[in-house]
């Protein structure tokens, strides 16, 4: 690329109009051209489940010996599971006894490895893959080059050619601790969740999965601009005037670009896609990373001639055939982004995941397979209880700077109400991560947590404070990459509608509310469901509500299949507020009414409130159940003033 087709980009760049994203933000409530209200609907056709822990315990094991006893199946057995039934029990118990040949346990995290074994009848028969890493005093060390090795694969390549070149065959098959794992004898190995996305070394007959392991195959890769044309190539190649472009783009983009305005940016659909199809990757293309010395990680370039045309192929013919598509390459001041998925080359013949919110198009993805849904389900011992007001998202909570909002500040004194009227004694909150850490005086914890732990299971209730949300944008790059086979663009406009609870009024209708979402687009709504109902649901679970007494009150509106509300309430209701009155300052004339028998408007006046408000408030407690109007005589010419008074309950 000349002088001239520099400068002439970059007086393009800076004349262009900033393009709009490839999302839709969200409006305001009021556009949608419905209220905010809740709304009675068909009752709905679902039921809670009927049995207990120890039956859906059963329910697992009955599909994992069924699908083992499968030959060769084309399918993944999926099983969506309560949370707290103790399914990695069921799970570790089944294939200690049902499996037989070498098996892969894949959990989230190292420390998941303590509570499977904990599960186990034969622990002996279990090991512990550990990954590359460097030793100290709570680590062993199994490889003497862990910051190296993992730039080199940052960077594109193959460990083992790392290993090769470095150190060698003889170091790797007699002495390398990380290598010398592939001689362990245990039957059972326990790996984490991306020793699944990016291939195992051993060969297991059979894996086992725990948890979602969604984040672990989403791979957005960057690649800084210095290192987008490679050392190497061919300046005749018509692909590289294309690379240039990119090069430059990186270099001097104030904003992201990325899509059609990408691709006419570097030469057009047309030429991008000629160009792709016309390059040859030399066989030799590896030898650009040769290594020989632990050091030369830090010098090597990024191999990711492969991926970016791949890339560029499939979004250049998409755009040439003018439908719109994933635009999964990004040009910005990071360098060139590609929204990538790790695909392992080989899967083990059986395949069974646990997860209580598994979806079933997220893991067909994932896995490139059919999947297989069995549902492993229990019944709540305690209620629910949820809030219709308000979505409580993290934005009306706390601000930018972490300072608590005034929804925040309200929800608590509704919390507090609560804890109060029902006298709880053991209450756990989860909420917003900072929200949780300046609510001091109730065990917290906050949404995104480890799962499976049980930090939360003496709680006599659970309150669950807002509808945990991803940036929109954030949410569509993550079905960019799981979905990563998809070359249709995602309807990305952000719309509402109403959605029903799995509850019956008094009435024998329903309730339903209006929910945003991405309504158009199945596999988008998949991928928000994960960031937003299934925390919910996870934050639910946290009491184990499967297998003691526990109260649930959902701070948010948002509708949870699997937490049928016994009651829908709103925070009017629960601080017992009438109409008419303030509901956030109705404790203190509460309190009033608590400690005496008669209020008089001297009273309210007292909290702050005009005469005109005072009156008001008096024949409103006066209309209440238990109180009535009465006049005080004061010897005075004129009307006596009326004062609310404790007397009959009217409905006896």
């Amino acid at each position: 690329m000349n002088e001239n087709r520099i400068t002439k980009l970059l007086r393009e760049l800076r004349q262009r109009v900033p393009q709009e994203p490839d999302w839709t933000p969200s409006v305001a409530e009021q556009d949608f051209g419905f209220a905010r209200e809740i709304t009675s609907c068909l009752p709905p056709s679902w039921e809670p489940p009927s049995g207990d822990v120890y039956s859906a315990r059963q329910v697992i094991w009955n599909a994992i010996k069924d699908y083992l006893e499968t030959p060769m199946p084309e399918h993944i057995l999926l099983i969506r599971a309560t949370p707290g039934i103790g399914k990695t029990t069921a799970a570790v118990r089944a294939i200690e006894e049902l499996t037989a040949g070498r098996i892969a346990y894949s959990g989230p995290r190292h420390d998941f490895f303590d509570d499977v074994l904990a599960k186990s009848c034969n622990p002996a028969q279990w090991y512990e893959w550990l990954p590359r890493q460097a030793g100290d005093e709570d680590k062993t060390e199994t490889c003497r080059y862990t910051p190296q090795i993992n730039k080199w694969m940052q960077r594109g390549y193959q460990g083992i050619d790392f290993c090769r070149g470095v150190c060698g065959w003889d170091y790797v098959n007699k002495v390398c601790p990380y290598h010398a794992q592939k001689k362990r004898a245990e039957r059972i190995i326990f790996v984490q969740h991306q020793h699944v996305s990016l291939g195992h070394p051993m060969d297991f007959s059979v894996l086992v999965g725990d948890e979602n392991p969604v984040t672990a195959f989403m791979n957005p890769w960057t690649i800084p601009a210095e290192y987008i044309f490679p050392p190497e190539m061919d300046y005749s190649e018509s692909l590289s005037g294309i690379l240039h472009d990119l090069q430059t783009l990186a270099s001097v983009l104030e904003k992201p670009m990325q899509g059609p305005e990408l691709l006419a940016t570097i030469g057009g659909a047309e030429a991008v896609f000629a160009a792709c199809e016309s390059f040859e990757l030399p066989a030799d293309a590896l030898a650009y990373g040769g290594i020989s010395h632990p050091d030369q990680a830090d010098k090597v370039p990024y191999f990711h001639l492969p991926r970016l045309i791949e890339l560029l192929t499939r979004e250049s013919y998409a755009a040439m055939g003018g439908t719109p598509y994933p635009e999964r390459i990004i040009a910005s001041k990071a360098g060139l982004t590609l929204l990538l998925k790790h695909e392992p080359a080989e899967m083990p013949q059986y395949v069974i995941w646990l997860d209580a919110t598994a979806q079933e198009g997220v893991y067909r993805s994932l896995f490139r397979r059919p999947v297989k849904i069995v549902n492993a389900a229990a019944r709540l011992r305690g209620k629910i209880y949820q809030a219709v007001d308000r979505a409580n998202g993290k934005s009306g909570l706390i601000d930018k700077d972490g300072e608590l909002q005034k929804n925040a500040v309200q929800a608590k004194r509704v919390i507090d109400s609560i804890i109060a009227d029902r006298e709880y004694e053991c209450p756990s909150l989860i909420t917003f991560k900072g929200v949780s850490e300046q609510i001091e005086d109730i065990d917290s914890g906050h949404f995104y947590a480890a799962r499976g732990t049980n930090r939360h299971e003496e709680a006599d209730a659970i309150f669950v404070l807002g509808a945990p949300m991803a940036p929109i944008k954030r949410v569509v790059d993550m079905a960019k990459m799981i979905f990563f086979r998809r070359d249709e663009g995602f309807r990305v406009e952000w719309s509402s509608k109403p959605t029903p609870y799995n509850f019956i009024a008094a009435d024998g209708m329903g309730r339903q509310y209006p929910i945003s979402s991405f309504w158009g687009d199945n596999d988008l709504r998949a991928v928000l469901q994960m960031v937003r109902e299934e925390e919910i649901l996870q934050a639910a679970h946290r009491g184990r509500p499967v297998n003691h007494p526990v109260d649930i009150w959902l701070l948010t509106n948002i509708p949870i299949d699997a937490l049928p509300p016994d009651e829908l309430l709103t925070m009017r209701g629960i601080l017992q507020a009438p109409q008419g009155v303030d509901i956030w300052r109705w404790g203190e004339v509460r309190e009033i009414m608590n400690r005496q028998d008669t209020v008089t408007r001297l009273d309210i006046e007292g909290l702050g409130y005009s005469d005109r408000t005072a009156r008001r408030y008096i024949k409103i407690i006066a209309g209440m159940d238990g109180w009535e109007l009465a006049a005080v005589k004061t010897g005075k010419r004129g009307m006596p003033p009326k004062v609310a008074v404790k007397g009959k309950k009217t409905n006896e």
